[in-house]
């Protein structure tokens, strides 16, 4: 990762006083969750976008499909 920026936010005084209790990073904790957010919001985009593509493939005939991924498997 690269540069970094601050955000702040206001939380429940009680949320901080029980996270602190229990020796919570509040820093690695928002860092982490934001990741995971932002990991699952990549996953959900990567969905719609088989799906679209999983729709186009339909359309084409199978056997033009099967020549499609024949010659791509060789040109690797």
């Amino acid at each position: 990762m690269g540069e970094h920026v601050s955000v702040s936010a206001k939380i429940p005084a009680e949320y901080r006083a029980k996270l602190k209790e229990h020796g919570v990073n509040l820093n690695q904790l928002i860092n982490e969750a934001i990741a995971e957010k932002l990991h699952r919001l990549e996953d959900e985009e990567y969905q719609q976008l088989m799906n679209k593509a999983a729709k186009i493939l339909q359309k084409l005939p199978e056997e033009h499909l099967n020549e499609l991924i024949r010659s791509s498997r060789d040109e690797h």
